[in-house]
């Protein structure tokens, strides 16, 4: 079995679990239930985490599963992931006004001393 077919089982059998538990459930918990670290539950670079695409979070109360949430819940975790998406698209227009201003000096392009190529804009 590959790496990938066993954190799909391994997320399958977390989501079953969560859905039967119908609440809050702790990291903790779910750990040693499912003998894990919890780090595994969230995301890593470019690797969602086993609980990203069925839970909500709580910093307090654990892990819960979105479909057992309330609304108010719900709105609050909703609330939450649109505010950090949107503070790191914040991030990214800072960091490319700090790029496009390293390129420039009194206004004019300054080509890169070791290749003579001018930065481009992305």
């Amino acid at each position: 079995m590959t790496c990938d077919a066993l954190n799909s089982d391994l997320a399958l059998r977390i989501e079953l679990y969560l859905l039967a538990h119908g609440g809050w459930v702790t990291a903790r918990e779910l750990a040693q239930q499912f003998r894990v670290t919890d780090r595994a539950f969230r995301q890593s670079g470019q690797r969602p985490g086993l609980l990203t695409e069925f839970t909500i979070s709580s910093s307090t109360l654990g892990f819960k599963h979105v479909s057992r949430a309330t609304t108010a819940e719900w709105i609050r975790a909703k609330n939450t992931i649109r505010r950090e998406a949107l503070a790191r698209l914040r991030r990214v227009r800072i960091l490319r006004a700090r790029r496009d201003d390293s390129a420039t000096i009194d206004g004019c392009r300054v080509a890169q001393i070791d290749s003579g190529q001018f930065l481009l804009n992305l």
